[in-house]
């Protein structure tokens, strides 16, 4: 008889400390995401559970939750038998429209429409980050909505479930790469990649952006406030000058600080708020070109001194845009549990005009 693997767990009890605005699983998740977790359960309104590769890694965190949640949220360690858990606790899972893209798992696909002008993005819900269901990946979704991705290449950070790529060429973006250090979820990505018959456009790749050889139009992070500051300057030189920057997974408290990094390079374009969550789109400073086909705000003519590559891609909307907000994903790149299943429909999402400094 095969030994069924376990994994090292962290159950996490009782209320977040007042200092934080997030609920117990977001402020747990945003902890753990520096110790490689690949999997967090709801397992009630106080109560998560956190999933690990190593008891290393479960330690570690164990003492960071304490540090940061305070004395109130009671940790246990242990570890649990693997009995295909995510895919049973999942199963009620529905789809949901995120603007123009709906995400649907296998069971729950919507009915075409006439107008053609729908794009369904089919993710079974596994192992890999991104379902849909979380505030940091419907911002991710719309940020890349206010983008024209035609002929464009994009880069997605921390891929999981692939869910942004898919969408990226679907909504279409010539082709789109995504990066994950996590093995479980490249594997969940590359099935839901043949699952959306988009594997010639799509490519997946196991490492870090430090890797990476080339620039790109668009690069896509839906990461946490602190990955994506301390990452900045990297990920600043992976867009082409002139192209984009679609940031999510960002805590309201957050904000300023990775709005700070930056600005240093960038131009705020595009922002929007789901409960404490923060989306936004920027883009890369220009250098200067005489060209007439220069990206630019819809709606509004060319900057004087504006410059984009061949693989640029123009913002379609301004800043000042109301968007609409979806129900229910975690912010880190690993695989999350639903808070029950979806409301349908289109959610209030607000998109504002914000200053800095």
């Amino acid at each position: 008889m095969s030994r069924i693997p376990h994994h090292p767990v962290l159950d996490v009890r009782g209320p977040a400390e007042a200092q934080t605005p997030l609920s117990l699983s977001d402020a747990v998740a945003a902890v753990v995401s520096d110790f490689s977790p690949f999997a967090i359960e709801e397992r009630g309104p106080s109560a998560v559970r956190v999933y690990f590769a190593s008891a290393s890694d479960r330690n570690a965190a164990r003492v960071a939750v304490t540090t940061t949640c305070g004395p109130s949220a009671k940790t246990s360690a242990t570890s649990i038998a693997d009995e295909d858990w995510a895919a049973r606790s999942q199963a009620d899972l529905r789809s949901i429209r995120v603007g123009r893209v709906v995400v649907a798992p296998p069971w729950d696909l919507p009915a075409p429409q006439p107008d053609d002008t729908e794009v369904v993005v089919v993710i079974r819900p596994a192992l890999g980050f991104g379902s849909g269901h979380h505030p940091t990946t419907r911002l991710a979704l719309l940020g890349l909505q206010q983008l024209d991705l035609d002929a464009c290449d994009v880069l997605d950070l921390g891929t999981g479930s692939g869910i942004l790529a898919i969408a990226a060429v679907k909504l279409g973006a010539r082709r789109a790469m995504g990066i994950d250090r996590d093995p479980d979820a490249l594997a969940s990505a590359r099935e839901s990649v043949t699952a959306n018959h988009v594997s010639p456009r799509v490519d997946l790749r196991e490492g870090s952006v430090s890797q990476l050889p080339s620039t790109v139009g668009v690069v896509v992070a839906n990461l946490t406030g602190t990955v994506l500051t301390g990452l900045a300057p990297v990920i600043m030189t992976l867009v082409d000058a002139g192209g984009h920057l679609v940031l999510s997974g960002i805590p309201t408290e957050e904000e300023a600080a990775v709005a700070g990094v930056y600005r240093r390079g960038a131009r705020l374009v595009w922002r929007a708020v789901e409960d404490e969550w923060v989306g936004m789109v920027w883009r890369r400073g220009q250098r200067t070109q005489t060209t007439s086909s220069a990206s630019t705000l819809h709606g509004q003519a060319p900057p004087t001194t504006s410059s984009v590559t061949a693989a640029a891609c123009r913002p379609i909307v301004d800043s000042g845009t109301k968007m609409p907000r979806p129900r229910y994903n975690r912010p880190v790149s690993r695989s999350s549990m639903p808070r029950g299943s979806a409301p349908q429909g289109r959610p209030r999402c607000r998109a504002t005009d914000v200053e800095y400094g």
